[in-house]
């Protein structure tokens, strides 16, 4: 069968992109045939497939990249914003043009995001997760939001969630199988989204089991609990329970520190929480980490923490189980799904629930309990393996191509949240 593919493929770059490169290489390996419809200077699969199966689509926008370039070259400011955005709206209306008059292949799948568009063949999304997850977090954390970037940037991310949650939203009629992270993404889908769960799949990442494995080294049951956190500071990522979680951990005694690899996303200033802390000597901040450092970043951590609300699919979690390291999770993280029985599913948001969790492990870490990586790292095994991830994958693809293309989508509707 042939594949006409778009989407974000990198296997240099941040976990979805790479979870795709393996995907893609994947689906090579066995024998799918891929048009890949892209602009190169943007995405180019072939610096992460090397495949003749492998044929790219150059969708380059000529005059919208070229404006871009001349008129706004540093992208920087309001003029530079204007231009980026003119330069992404040319390509992107270039994309569904070629993608929609193609000829050629079986299926349409968009990796990493949302059908833009659909022709005269079925189309799968296997997207990032539900939309709207960070625009809903903007309400729920109001008064933290205003504390840490003032009223006035607080109503101006009103506006744009009430933007993303209604005519920002992606048209679901366009994708005919939707392939998220979890099952909490499946149930968000269908309650917030009126999408029939009979048109949803839950497939996790793949992860490089050969890249993310164990440490050798022997880890000292006396040294303190190694804390580890991955990832952008957003409200929903809950860096605020975290760190009030392990505030009121060290309180009750805990030899503990935690290592914050982030910074702030779309509300700034949230490097204010870690500069606050009452227990400076116990953490340490980086901003960024090279990915090539990753996997040895989080060998060495003893527990990995990502209590996020409405998470459809961790992959630091994912990578720290290949690495045999447990983790705790929020009680919404879909990631939860694929936990190993020495993690953490908290059962709310509630700090003295983080703190607990916290308490636990490292108690569990003075047992000995963490010393042996096989727990986590078989479960990692089970769940996130490629060539069982791309099995799954296949099995949606070939559903889609014999179900054919949705000839009522109304059951793929938008519904008002």
């Amino acid at each position: 069968m042939i594949l006409s593919v778009t989407g974000y493929v990198s296997a240099h770059a941040g976990s979805v992109a790479s979870a795709n490169a393996i995907l893609l290489r994947g689906l090579l390996e066995r024998n799918w045939k891929v048009d890949f419809f892209t602009k190169p200077t943007f995405v180019d699969p072939r610096h992460s497939v090397n495949a003749d199966a492998l044929r790219v689509i150059d969708c380059t926008n000529c005059v919208g990249d070229g404006l871009r370039c001349f008129m706004a070259s540093s992208g920087r400011g309001l003029w530079g914003k204007f231009w980026g955005q003119l330069d992404a709206a040319t390509y992107r209306y270039g994309l569904i043009q070629s993608m929609r008059t193609s000829d050629r292949g079986d299926l349409d799948l968009w990796l990493g995001d949302w059908a833009r568009v659909r022709g005269h063949r079925p189309v799968v999304s296997y997207a990032q997760g539900p939309p709207g997850t960070d625009a809903r977090s903007v309400a729920n954390h109001r008064d933290l939001i205003q504390r840490l970037a003032g009223p006035t940037n607080y109503y101006k991310l009103v506006v744009a969630a009430s933007y993303r949650l209604n005519l920002g939203l992606p048209k679901f009629a366009n994708s005919d199988q939707i392939i998220v992270g979890s099952q909490w993404s499946r149930d968000c889908l269908h309650h917030n989204y009126g999408i029939s769960s009979t048109r949803t799949h839950a497939i996790p990442y793949p992860i490089d089991v050969n890249e993310f494995r164990p440490s050798k080294r022997n880890r000292d049951l006396s040294s303190p609990l190694s804390l580890l956190w991955l990832g952008r500071f957003v409200p929903r990522k809950r860096l605020d329970l975290f760190l009030d979680g392990l505030a009121i951990a060290i309180r009750q005694g805990s030899d503990v520190n935690a290592l914050i690899v982030g910074q702030s996303g779309f509300v700034p200033n949230y490097e204010r929480l870690i500069e606050s802390f009452s227990f400076p000597d116990r953490i340490e901040h980086r901003q960024s980490v090279p990915r090539s450092e990753v996997p040895m970043l989080i060998s060495e951590c003893d527990v990995m923490c990502q209590p996020s609300d409405e998470e459809n699919f961790g992959s630091s979690v994912a990578e720290a189980l290949a690495c045999g390291i447990p983790a705790i999770v929020g009680a919404t993280n879909g990631t939860g799904d694929y936990i190993c029985e020495r993690s953490t599913r908290l059962v709310d948001d509630k700090p003295e629930t983080m703190a607990a969790a916290i308490v636990a492990m490292a108690d569990a870490k003075k047992r000995g309990d963490l010393t042996d990586p096989d727990p986590s790292r078989l479960t990692a095994e089970k769940f996130f393996d490629p060539e069982r991830v791309i099995d799954q994958l296949e099995a949606v693809l070939k559903i889609a191509v014999e179900s054919g293309p949705s000839s009522d989508s109304s059951h793929l509707r938008a519904v008002a949240h």
